[in-house]
């Protein structure tokens, strides 16, 4: 029964009106106006409508009250952190697969590395990917600075993490092809504030140095989509160099004069905001 209904039982109810409604309330204010039963019963009324118009009103959630356990909104960085790795054309390497070859292990290999143009002066690298019998799944070629997308024959990937042709290039001396490739091996998720202890390279090798996460921005008015900013740092917070990267991209750390400051290969899975 509602509130509503309960105050309307007992107003009618005599024993209500008998008990708790003291007579002498109602002489106190003049016997000849509280003596008539209409404009008694109407008093009662009145003060029974209020008393349940205060019920509902407290019992109805306010739009500014929060009811039950609410976590905060965390805007999060996922990374998948590995280190770039040398090869040589008709090297191979395992790899996990996914999607329709989830579970299984799979062979990439280094086809080739051949010149984009005449002048022989940027490479792209050709990739086979086979599965346990030697057999070919996908073929790609890729320029540097791309993802090796391994796909299906429907277009869905069928390797886990993001392989990256960082670069490619052909010894002249020994005319072999080499390929330099960004492989993941483990995950960091960081909140703003949050940081990753690295590796230096080049004018700070053999320091460790400290990828801390500044800030994540919204990329438009709706705020489906994030940016994110890093700060590279010395150990004792010496700012190298600062980074704003989308989802999906290569976080790559340099000095004053574009040299790679960080030994590890940094790739930013997603970008964001939990829960």
């Amino acid at each position: 029964m509602g509130s509503l209904g309960v105050f309307s039982f007992l107003f009618f109810s005599n024993s209500f009106r008998q008990y708790f409604i003291p007579p002498l309330l109602f002489e106190s204010l003049g016997d000849s106006f509280m003596k008539r039963e209409g404009m008694r019963d109407a008093v009662i009324l009145g003060i029974l409508i209020l008393v349940a118009a205060v019920a509902i009103i407290s019992s109805t959630p306010s739009a500014n009250v929060i009811r039950g356990a609410v976590l905060p909104q965390e805007k999060t960085v996922q990374l998948s952190v590995g280190d770039f790795v040398p090869f040589t054309s008709g090297d191979s390497f395992t790899w996990n697969g996914a999607g329709s070859q989830a579970g299984k292990i799979l062979t990439v290999h280094v086809v080739s590395v051949v010149a984009t143009g005449p002048g022989a002066t940027a490479f792209k690298a050709k990739f086979n990917l086979l599965d346990s019998t030697g057999a070919i799944l996908d073929t790609q070629t890729v320029l540097p600075g791309n993802v090796i997308h391994f796909e299906d024959s429907i277009g869905k990937s069928i390797i886990s993490g993001n392989l990256f042709l960082k670069s490619a290039t052909v010894d002249v001396s020994t005319n072999e092809g080499k390929v330099s490739i960004g492989i993941p091996q483990g995950k960091a998720l960081l909140e703003s504030g949050g940081s990753l202890l690295l590796n230096g390279k080049g004018s700070f090798a053999g320091q460790p140095v400290r990828a801390k996460l500044i800030s994540i921005v919204a990329t438009g008015p709706v705020a489906t989509s994030f940016q994110a900013k890093f700060n590279l740092v010395t150990t004792s917070g010496i700012l190298i160099d600062t980074q704003t990267v989308n989802e999906g991209t290569l976080l790559l750390f340099e000095d004053s004069f574009g040299n790679e400051v960080v030994d590890e290969y940094l790739w930013v899975d997603s970008i964001k905001l939990f829960p």
